[in-house]
């Protein structure tokens, strides 16, 4: 039996599933080696820029679509159980 080709190509993709929307909240502790402090606030922002774009796209294809307030209450719900 053993591993195959088809295998290993699933199982990068599966990581690649798992790392990839880490990178953008990852980039700011890169990009601003010397500021922790100013590297956790970028990432956070980001984090919730990414939040409250899933909220929306989510809200949009939602029965009750509200475009502003579907968002904003997913992205606040989040934060909340992160917190």
């Amino acid at each position: 039996m053993g591993i195959r080709r088809d295998d290993l190509i699933r199982a990068v993709g599966c990581v690649l599933v798992a790392v990839r929307p880490v990178l953008p909240s990852l980039a700011p502790f890169v990009l601003l080696r010397g500021d922790f402090m100013l590297a956790l606030r970028v990432s956070n922002l980001v984090s919730f820029g990414m939040l409250f774009a899933a909220g929306r796209g989510y809200g949009y294809y939602s029965p009750i679509y509200h475009r502003k307030r579907s968002p904003l209450c997913d992205t606040s719900l989040e934060v909340t159980l992160s917190s």
